[in-house]
């Protein structure tokens, strides 16, 4: 275990490593040399030089053993000084190899046991090959030549002979690009073999258009077009991820700046081609997977705040870092039309997030009475930019009110582990207008990095939840929904609500006329009938600058 662990550590160190762009070749014939490395869709693709040779017995033969490994001359030689005694393979280490690889099929960088399996030649062994066979490393032919066949290389007139290694691409992890080729010897009786076979790849599956940027490079970037979208942005869980949204053309790029176990990312390749749709704030795009591989089913949104990422069934919710609204020049909300969610408090009084209504001229309020045809002008009469709250009144004269409120609002501490639900509107552009339910339960009574004002939840809410209610399961409201995180690489059906005690210390500090609900006609209904029964008194807020 302490060999494992030391190797996996050199690994790492010489993960970098650039080798010769024409690298010689040892053993069998030291002048002979990568000419050119070409790749297929099929396959990779080794073209060797050899020089002739005076000598009429010289000869040249690729062994039907010969495997193609991602390794360099300098991660063996550091193994030699780190390990005391010689690193020997049998064949259960290297049946035990072949398992780890197809467990670990989808890494960038080949298992320490297949480095294991390339520092000594292997003799005499059928099964080993074979096993590499299944492993995909073994060479697949030898091109016009035939493979362990003894080729003459003597000539009278100096020249160079061509020949060729095929190995198969499909199996090499994407984004690997540092091999070397060693050879499994066949019989002892034929001690020549290739050895030392070292090369180096640029990664073909992703442009490295800005593969010598920087953050701050970036930042300069977007300091000269700052439309209120371009940014640092960085993921809602612990800020390992980050990334930059910069322009390209009319549209936008999202750069990697940091976070990917994947060392072959570098800051500045891009993450995400996106493209307008005909809805504000939306656009499709082509998003570059952690094994560099393209997925097109990317839906990305903005709010000036955050940025919401949906690839296949995988949401991310990145917040934006840089610029800072002191030295932003644009509006914070930066789309011409913006939604979120809110719920009734009192006669015309209405609660959501600060960060729903913040920039917004005119705020509409949809859904009242279930209709969502309607909308009713509404204005910001208190608000708390600290924990996120903000209350607004409808003061369009042809409202009527709400009705009773069949729902109490309570400022109870609720346990962890309790159930409680959700409802709001999230990500209308996609999903549709009708409101939408989710639940969950109370993962933690303290919410992103220990926040004491909120809650940690597993109830799925993503962009449009902002500002919705959430439910207990008798029906009352203990929270204030204002962000979320469904990344399954970070934390899975993680959201986070504000606590309702903090909205109440807001409405007495405003001195705001609002009697809180706290009568609950709901709590002996069967969940379909809560349902049906509060959600009329859950709004849709339309905002626009």
């Amino acid at each position: 275990m302490r060999k494992l662990s030391l190797l996996f550590a050199v690994l790492c160190m010489y993960a970098h490593t650039t080798f010769a762009q024409y690298p010689s070749v040892g053993s069998q014939n030291n002048n002979a040399r990568v000419s050119k490395i070409e790749l297929t869709e099929q396959y990779i693709i080794v073209h060797l030089l050899v020089p002739s040779s005076t000598n009429k017995k010289a000869t040249y033969r690729v062994s039907s053993g010969t495997i193609v490994i991602p390794d360099s001359p300098e991660i063996i030689d550091a193994v030699n000084r780190t390990f005391d005694e010689p690193f020997y393979l049998d064949e259960g280490d290297l049946l035990e190899m072949v398992k780890t690889l197809s467990i670990n099929a989808n890494n960038p960088y080949f298992t320490r046991d297949i480095v294991n399996a390339s520092k000594k030649l292997i003799n005499n062994s059928n099964n080993m090959r074979k096993a590499y066979q299944k492993a995909g490393l073994l060479i697949v032919n030898a091109g016009r030549e035939e493979l362990d066949t003894e080729y003459k290389l003597y000539s009278k007139e100096s020249t160079m002979w061509h020949f060729t290694m095929y190995f198969n691409r499909k199996s090499i992890p994407a984004g690997c690009s540092k091999f070397s080729i060693k050879e499994i010897r066949s019989s002892s009786f034929n001690p020549k073999r290739w050895d030392n076979i070292s090369f180096e790849i640029p990664c073909p599956y992703h442009t490295k258009e800005y593969s010598n940027t920087s953050e701050s490079a970036i930042e300069r970037t977007i300091d000269n077009e700052n439309d209120g979208i371009v940014g640092i942005y960085e993921d809602a869980s612990d800020g390992e991820n980050k990334v930059g949204v910069v322009k390209y053309g009319t549209s936008y790029r999202i750069l990697y700046i940091s976070g990917s176990s994947n060392r072959c990312w570098q800051t500045g390749h891009v993450k995400a081609d996106l493209r307008p749709t005909a809805t504000v704030g939306l656009y499709k795009g082509k998003w570059y997977m952690p094994d560099f591989s393209e997925n097109n089913s990317c839906l990305v949104t903005f709010d000036g705040l955050k940025m919401d990422i949906i690839v296949d069934d995988q949401r991310m919710m990145f917040v934006k870092m840089y610029p800072t609204k002191d030295n932003s020049t644009a509006s914070t909300n930066t789309a011409e039309k913006w939604s979120g969610t809110g719920w009734a408090i009192g006669t015309g009084y209405i609660a959501t997030n600060y960060h729903v209504v913040d920039g917004a001229r005119t705020i509409d309020i949809k859904g009242v009475g279930g209709d969502l045809s309607c909308g009713y002008t509404a204005e910001v009469v208190a608000t708390d930019k600290t924990n996120d709250i903000a209350v607004l009144k409808i003061v369009d004269s042809h409202f009527k009110g709400f009705g009773t409120i069949p729902y109490a609002i309570s400022c109870r501490i609720a346990d962890k582990g309790e159930g409680i639900f959700v409802l709001g509107y999230p990500m209308t552009q996609v999903l549709g207008n009708e409101i939408k339910y989710t639940a969950g339960e109370i993962n933690s009574r303290t919410g992103f990095q220990g926040d004491v004002a909120t809650y940690q939840i597993s109830a799925p809410v993503t962009h449009g939840n902002s500002g919705g209610p959430m439910f207990d399961n008798r029906g009352n409201v203990i929270g204030i929904v204002n962000s979320g995180i469904t990344d399954k690489e970070i934390a899975e059906n993680v959201g986070y609500a504000i606590k309702v005690s903090y909205l109440k210390i807001l409405i007495e500090s405003a001195g705001l006329n609002i009697t809180l609900p706290q009568n609950n006609t709901v709590a002996n209904l069967s969940k379909q009938e809560k349902i049906k029964k509060v959600e009329k008194f859950v709004y849709y807020i339309e905002c626009s600058k």
